[in-house]
């Protein structure tokens, strides 16, 4: 009677051990699902940015990136694949990165600016924003890249413009002064 009473408690006292378990991985299970459709969400968020995105292993090879940082390098996905990432930019400029990385370490996120290059080998500007990726070891990072090209050709007629403007209220102060 006695080992059969003890025999119904080990058997209560596994089967709730085992409801337990069973619980814990379907709440796990759970887990991992909402965290794979998170994960597939930021995949197309970041595939679908306007900007380029581009991941940078502690060593400084690339090791993901968007079809924007794509097109913007004017690079097909197989090219880029383990590449060195400041080989993309002007290497007047590539010291320029190099400080930017050593201080994205510290501060977490550095901006700069810089002259890139295209496949073709044709220079433009662009715009960097490194953050600190802590979960790839000391120096991994992204790079957020936006050609700036463009705002830099407006600033610079903007700038011409204004020079010309100053020229001729100057040159019509001139002419008043003489009449």
């Amino acid at each position: 009677e006695r080992a059969k009473l003890q025999l119904e408690q080990r058997f209560s006292e596994r089967t709730a051990e085992l409801e337990h378990a069973n619980s814990e991985i379907l709440r796990g299970s759970a887990e991992r699902g909402r965290i794979s459709l998170e994960l597939r969400s930021l995949t197309a968020a970041m595939e679908s940015a306007v900007e380029g995105i581009a991941r940078v292993d502690e060593y400084g090879r690339l090791q993901s990136r968007n079809s924007s940082f794509e097109a913007m390098h004017g690079l097909e996905n197989e090219d880029l694949a383990g590449t060195e990432a400041n080989l993309l930019i002007h290497p007047a400029d590539q010291s320029v990165v190099e400080r930017a990385v050593e201080s994205v370490r510290r501060l977490g996120k550095v901006e700069c600016e810089v002259r890139a290059r295209g496949c073709d080998g044709e220079l433009f500007y662009e715009q960097l924003v490194m953050v600190d990726d802590p979960s790839g070891g000391g120096g991994a990072h992204y790079r957020f890249a936006r050609d700036v090209s463009a705002q830099r050709e407006m600033q610079e007629q903007l700038i011409q413009a204004q020079k010309m403007d100053a020229l001729g209220r100057l040159a019509g102060g001139i002419a008043h002064d003489f009449n």
